[in-house]
């Protein structure tokens, strides 16, 4: 994790994420000046294993804040996943 918030709410530096979707798209950070990469990590897709995807990236747009995460609150969501859903929500 590269967010020190989240990195502090977990107590530690990595998290557990479950995956449980057959496919989905990575993000691709178009431009790092403009974007805040706040997780990073291996994934394993169709096409091969990628190192340090991101997987939670936040952005400026107008008078807000735009979250994009490759998790999500689904039947299999970790502990860790729903904390840091929570926080994301919840610091708004």
């Amino acid at each position: 994790m590269l967010d020190n918030d989240i990195r502090a709410l977990l107590g530690k530096n990595n998290c557990a994420i479950r995956y449980d979707l057959g496919s989905w798209a990575l993000i691709a950070v178009q431009d790092s000046t403009k974007v805040s990469v706040d997780m990073i990590g291996d994934v394993s897709t169709s096409g091969g294993d990628v190192g340090d995807s991101p997987l939670l990236v936040e952005f400026s747009h107008g008078s807000g804040t735009v979250i994009l995460t490759t998790f999500h609150n689904e039947e299999q969501v970790t502990a860790d996943g729903l904390k840091v859903i929570k926080h994301l929500v919840f610091s708004l």
